[in-house]
């Protein structure tokens, strides 16, 4: 899919290239947003350097653009973490919350080293979107696992959807091996 124009959104699939954050094997990718117009995008894409489903293939991601007059995507306020390594200190994963959680929904999370919040300058561009746009599906694919002595951090994010919805190559988190309680968001492909 090169772009996709659909009712309220330009949706568009490109390679995120620029490192949001490095760990061991993990590494997290933003894309270079076009200049002029308000581009966005739903999350980093996360990529396990030892191997699995991409290796050696670009990371691809979403990018959104809202046509005029739109409200299909809004602002992030504020980060809440989602996992802590609170034994080592060494990283933790975020979830963006939106100025408008009653309209609005945060597809996916940001990595970062350290457990400190997210700056709002390595964030820029990220955007919630509205909520009638999505679908919520169970994430189907590990990109990466830590194991930790009390906990364990696993990243997830989905390659394959029906041909109503487009992955946006976002990923979230969770403190466990399975992603049975997670939910990750889909666009529709005419939003």
């Amino acid at each position: 899919m090169a772009e996709l124009q659909g009712n309220e959104l330009t949706l568009k699939r490109v390679e995120f290239n620029e490192i949001f954050a490095e760990f061991e094997n993990l590494v997290v990718y933003k894309p270079q947003l076009p200049l002029g117009k308000n581009w966005g995008y739903f999350g980093p894409v996360a990529f396990n350097t030892e191997g699995g489903i991409n290796l050696h293939r670009p990371q691809e991601g979403l990018i959104v653009l809202a046509k005029d007059g739109s409200d299909a995507l809004g602002e992030i306020r504020d980060w809440e973490p989602v996992f802590v390594d609170i034994e080592q200190r060494k990283f933790s994963t975020w979830r963006g919350i939106p100025k408008d959680p009653s309209k609005y929904a945060v597809i996916g999370e940001v990595f970062v080293t350290g457990v400190e919040k997210p700056k709002e300058e390595r964030t820029l561009g990220i955007k919630a979107i509205r909520r009638d746009l999505i679908a919520e599906r169970q994430p189907h694919h590990l990109v990466w696992q830590r194991r930790l002595p009390k906990a364990i951090l696993s990243l997830w994010d989905i390659l394959v959807v029906d041909l109503l919805h487009v992955a946006t190559g976002a990923f979230v988190s969770t403190g466990g091996p399975n992603p049975d309680d997670l939910r990750l968001g889909v666009v529709r492909f005419n939003a």
